[in-house]
């Protein structure tokens, strides 16, 4: 089986992957982590007379694969481009995922009831177990 763990292109994202990390070794299965590049984020910034300057689905796989490499030597990357909630959920049901690991962040009171709306998302659609990682200091 294996372990998802989707990160962003942040510092944060060491202890989500220290999780992922954790919970392969524990369960001797791999380790996947994925980056996703937002489409709607890439048209608004991609230069209309510097086509080539675009990511591409590599460039999403080298996010990944530093962000890991941070933490763990044991993975795979993957990178995909994309609705974010939506390319982390089907690759997780792709790979038939034991858990999927994801970043959160500290909220307000009132926001306490609701999730960053990636993360919520994911909570609410996933079928495989969410972890989620507090991904800022209680300091």
């Amino acid at each position: 089986m294996t372990i998802v763990t989707a990160v962003e292109d942040t510092e944060r994202d060491r202890r989500v992957i220290a999780e992922g990390a954790a919970l392969a070794g524990a369960f001797g299965d791999e380790l996947h982590v994925i980056h996703v590049l937002d489409r709607d984020d890439l048209e608004e910034g991609a230069a209309a007379d510097e086509p080539d300057s675009r990511p591409t689905l590599e460039v999403a796989r080298d996010i990944a694969a530093d962000i890991a490499s941070l933490e763990t030597k044991e993975f795979t990357p993957v990178g995909r481009i994309g609705s974010p909630a939506g390319e982390i959920q089907n690759y997780t049901e792709e790979t038939k995922a034991r858990y999927l690991v994801v970043g959160g962040r500290k909220r307000s009171p009132i926001g306490k009831a609701v999730f960053g709306s990636i993360t919520q998302s994911l909570l609410l659609n996933v079928e495989s177990t969410v972890v989620t990682v507090r991904t800022e200091s209680t300091s």
